[in-house]
């Protein structure tokens, strides 16, 4: 029987195997831990939607657009307008709102619904009938398109009876893949 070098350990051998199956470990450690805090943060809703407001104000008039700042494609959110103004309403309430945005949503109703709708200048203007009281709030009933991804800025005009921008607010809405 003869002797084969080849299958006798060494001392750089086992260094080497005790090496690799150290960093090994390592890196599978490091995978669970990553994959447990992905699925924490899952839990807490760290990767949910998530809402934000915005407002502008001049004194008498005050807009308010709360809307959504992170979704995912295919959920449904919350988009909302609310116009108040100091002593009423004396006439229609127009408000107008950035068409490429609103491309962001698959729309199932807007309430209360618009006395009238127009597009243009790559806007949608809604003219709605004045409510009693100081606060008129317009929501829509949406859900984020399936085929959208990343996200887009948004803007909402609160317009006077000729159609002049009396305040506006912007926001961005980002759409997690």
């Amino acid at each position: 029987m003869a002797f084969d070098a080849r299958s006798v350990p060494t001392a750089e051998g086992v260094d080497e195997d005790e090496a690799r199956a150290r960093s090994a470990r390592v890196l599978r450690r490091a995978f669970l831990v990553a994959l447990t805090a992905f699925i924490v943060l899952g839990l807490l809703n760290v990767w949910g939607v998530r809402t934000a407001t915005t407002q502008a104000s001049d004194g008498d008039h005050t807009l308010e657009v709360r809307y959504p700042r992170v979704a995912r494609a295919g959920l449904p959110v919350a988009f909302e307008i609310a116009v108040t103004k100091r002593g009423g309403f004396d006439g229609s309430i127009a408000i107008a709102v950035d068409a490429g945005y609103l491309g962001l949503f698959d729309e199932n109703a807007k309430r209360p619904e618009p006395a009238e709708s127009t597009r243009a200048d790559g806007r949608e203007v809604w003219r709605f009938t004045p409510p009693e009281g100081e606060r008129f709030t317009a929501s829509l009933d949406v859900r984020i398109e399936p085929s959208r991804r990343w996200g887009q800025h948004g803007r909402v005009w609160l317009l006077d009876e000729a159609g002049a921008e009396v305040l506006t607010v912007g926001f961005y809405t980002w759409i997690a893949p």
